[in-house]
């Protein structure tokens, strides 16, 4: 079963910090970003 995480945050920094960790544990993940709680 494909697993997809939702990464929110404000901060476009750590947005890539965040996405870079799960790619290095995980990286047949799929990952989606979001800058806010309205846009997630």
């Amino acid at each position: 079963m494909p697993v997809t995480v939702l990464i929110v945050d404000d901060s476009k920094l750590a947005r890539i910090v965040a996405g870079k960790a799960l790619a290095a544990l995980k990286p047949e993940w799929h990952k989606l970003e979001a800058g806010s709680a309205a846009e997630a």
